[in-house]
């Protein structure tokens, strides 16, 4: 990859902040295993970022997310309605944050969190 298109170091953590900020209002509505999800993409996405481990190859990814479907299952009882789509889309915006590699990627993230932050306006609707 090219070193103009690779995220500097400060900007991940600032999008590693960023995305605590959008996702700390949902916590009271999400699935435990939704959480702890994501202290496991941050737990992992530190280690890539001190360089100790490398991305995660799709195996890897391919478990998250059916362990993701699953928590949704376990946790809502159904996919469908506004609350397991509104933690579907935390899963993605979560998952997304520990395959990003590029500028690309980042803005995608950054977009997400636009959607994630909105969605906390429906939860009062």
């Amino acid at each position: 990859m090219k070193l103009i298109y690779q995220i500097p170091r400060n900007s991940l953590v600032w999008l590693l902040v960023s995305q605590a900020a959008a996702i700390l209002p949902h916590l009271t509505h999400l699935p435990v295993g939704i959480i702890a999800g994501w202290l496991l993409v941050l737990v992992w996405r530190f280690q890539v970022y001190r360089g100790l481990w490398r991305f995660p190859r799709w195996p890897v990814k391919v478990v998250l997310v059916l362990s993701a479907a699953l928590s949704l299952k376990i946790g809502y009882g159904r996919f469908f309605g506004m609350e397991p789509m509104i933690a579907l889309l935390i899963a993605a915006f979560l998952l997304k944050v520990l395959e990003m590699h590029s500028r690309r990627d980042a803005l995608a993230v950054i977009y997400l969190g636009y959607f994630v932050t909105a969605t906390q306006f429906l939860m009062f609707q």
